[in-house]
């Protein structure tokens, strides 16, 4: 960012971010803004953008205020950043492994769903080779959350239907494979089209049951066994329904009023894993 010489200083700087930000408003109509900053100053900016229905995420500090965090649609802490890179540099060749045995895993499944197929399938064929394997290890929620955290690049996930199958289920199936024109023998894949969302304010009291059950000392709640309980009630749920790739996204966006949420590392595991607890 260029500043002229006669407007020195920490305000003059945060006012030019704010009118480039303004001019991107106007005249570029972007459809996310990437805030990276730790100061309170860039709340009300921050409500202007999603007052135009654009979606805010936030970088910064942990020093960060909450009002600032709670502006954003989604707040990252760059200290979980650099704990999330050396996770991924630590379990590089771990993941590569998993990353091709989950691609094994679809070869050997792949004709009975036309290209997809079921996610549910993958974890306990992985634990077959790989007993020990846990998304929580890596800082994911599930299996899902892990192909789309560590093997994106490889991978499509999507949550569909099958006209045979009335239910909902997650499917995977390789990025570089295009989805064939299916036979009128062969069960069809498509997405549905109209499903009904659970109400959030259900979702909201089940989350504090759960809370309640799986708390720490310290007042935090591990949010992975906490969604499996959600499950249990609402085994439908899935965040994708409500425009969230994750269940910590989902409360991020859609609890914000009823939860605290954050990425902490506990204990021997150096991957920071989701934790959250209900706002008094």
């Amino acid at each position: 960012m260029h500043q002229s010489a006669d407007t020195p200083g920490k305000n003059s700087s945060d006012i030019k971010l704010i009118i480039d930000s303004m001019d991107i408003l106007h005249d570029k109509k972007p459809n996310i803004l990437i805030l990276v900053s730790s100061d309170s100053d860039f709340t009300q900016l921050v409500y202007r953008f999603k007052q135009s229905n654009i979606i805010v995420h936030g970088i910064g500090e942990s020093k960060a205020p909450q009002s600032f965090i709670k502006s954003c649609n989604d707040f990252i802490y760059t200290e979980n950043i650099d704990k999330k890179i050396k996770a991924s540099t630590r379990f590089k060749t771990e993941i590569s492994i998993l990353t091709n045995a989950i691609n094994k895993i679809w070869e050997s499944n792949e004709k009975k769903n036309n290209t997809w197929v079921e996610l549910n399938k993958v974890s306990p064929l992985l634990k077959k080779s790989y007993p020990n394997f846990n998304p929580e290890k890596y800082g994911c929620d599930g299996t899902r959350h892990f192909i789309e955290e560590y093997a994106n690049a490889k991978f499509d996930v999507d949550n569909l239907i099958i006209s045979n199958n009335k239910a909902r289920n997650d499917y995977y199936k390789p990025k570089s494979l295009q989805t064939p024109k299916l036979k009128k023998s062969h069960p069809k894949v498509t997405q549905e089209t109209s499903t009904k969302k659970l109400p959030l304010c259900d979702i909201a009291v089940e989350l504090k049951t759960a809370w309640g059950k799986y708390k720490k000392e310290d007042g935090w709640a591990h949010l992975g066994p906490a969604i499996k309980f959600l499950k249990r009630s609402y085994p439908n749920f899935n965040a994708t329904e409500y425009g969230c790739r994750t269940a910590r996204e989902f409360i991020k966006t859609h609890l914000n009023k009823d939860f605290d949420i954050e990425n902490f590392t506990i204990g021997n595991n150096q991957t920071p894993n989701a934790y959250y607890r209900p706002i008094k």
